[in-house]
C-alpha cells in the first residue's frame, strides 16, 4: 500500500527521512531509524516550540538571535482550520503511529534541551527574539493582503497566512520569499561560491 498515495502524506516525516512503506507498522525499525536521526541531528525544531527552537539553534550554532529571528511561513489561515474531535484524534494517531513516536521522542528530548539551557535564560532570551520580529515585522510588513503579493512571495496554497514586504530592504525580501523561490534562490548562490573557491 502507497502510504503517500493514500491521503497525501499518513507518516510523512518518516518517509521523508527514508523509512519504507513497509516498515511504518514495525516498532523496532521505527525506533531504529528514530535512533539514526538523533545521531544525525544535534538539534530537532518542534513547530509549536519554534521560538525556544530558534533559540536553541542560535546558541548551538553561537550566532546572534537576529540571525534567527523569521516570520512564521505556511501558518494556516483560522478560516480553513479543522477542529477534530477525542475520536478522531485517536484515529490520527492509530494510522500515523510512526510520525507520532518520532514526534513524541523528539518533543520530549527538546524539552530535556530547553531545561538544560535553563527555563529563566529561555524565556529571557524568548522574549528577546520575539521583540527583534516585531521591529522586523514593523519594518518589513507593508501589508497582510494576499491578493497584492506578486509571485516570488505568493505562498504555494492560499490556504495559509501570507504578507507584502518592503522590497526597498533586502533583509525584508529574503523574509518574504515563498520557499521554493527561497531556496532555488540560496542554491544559486552557493554554486556561485563553490565555483569561485574553486576558480
Amino acid at each position: 500500500m502507497n502510504q503517500r498515495y493514500l491521503g497525501q502524506g499518513l507518516n510523512n516525516m518518516m518517509l521523508d527521512l527514508g523509512l519504507s512503506p513497509n516498515d511504518l507498522n514495525n516498532d523496532e525499525i521505527v525506533r531504529k531509524k528514530i535512533e539514526e536521526v538523533e545521531s544525525d541531528f544535534d538539534l530537532v525544531m518542534i513547530s509549536e516550540k519554534m521560538d525556544e527552537s530558534l533559540v536553541l539553534l542560535a546558541d548551538l550554532l553561537c550566532i546572534p538571535l537576529e540571525q534567527v529571528a523569521v516570520f512564521p511561513k505556511n501558518a494556516r489561515k483560522d478560516d480553513v482550520k479543522q477542529k477534530i474531535n477525542e475520536a478522531q484524534r485517536n484515529v490520527l494517531k492509530e494510522t500515523q503511529m510512526a510520525d507520532e513516536t518520532l514526534y513524541g521522542h523528539f518533543k520530549f528530548k527538546l524539552s530535556k534541551q530547553i531545561e538544560a539551557f535553563g527555563t529563566l535564560r529561555m524565556a529571557k532570551q524568548v522574549a528577546e527574539l520575539r521583540a527583534i520580529r516585531s521591529a522586523l515585522e514593523d519594518i518589513c510588513i507593508v501589508s497582510n493582503n494576499s491578493t497584492e503579493l506578486r509571485r516570488r512571495y505568493k505562498p504555494l496554497t492560499d490556504d495559509v497566512e501570507a504578507f507584502v514586504v518592503n522590497e526597498e530592504l533586502e533583509e525584508c525580501i529574503w523574509m518574504g520569499l515563498n520557499e521554493k523561490v527561497f531556496v532555488d534562490t540560496l542554491r544559486k548562490r552557493q554554486k556561485q561560491r563553490l565555483s569561485d573557491i574553486h576558480c
